[in-house]
């Protein structure tokens, strides 16, 4: 399973749209995100601070929630 995915099976794609979403396009030469990102994410852009509150949990992604890129 995952033998013909394009790239290898590690890597995943994700959009991320709502009115107050910056609209970025495609991202490219950007710094790497992760999948353990996208529940702080998500919850940032809820307005809740969930890395705050679990702090071994990954940071959001921050040009998905409008904020600068951190290398």
């Amino acid at each position: 399973m995952g033998k013909d995915v394009a790239g290898g099976p590690n890597h995943i794609w994700m959009a991320i749209l709502g009115p107050d979403t910056p609209a970025l396009g495609e991202r490219k030469n950007s710094p790497p995100v992760h999948q353990s990102q996208i529940a702080a994410t998500v919850a940032a852009l809820l307005g809740h601070d969930f890395h705050s509150a679990n702090p071994a949990s990954a940071p959001p992604i921050a040009e998905a929630i409008g904020a600068a890129p951190t290398q």
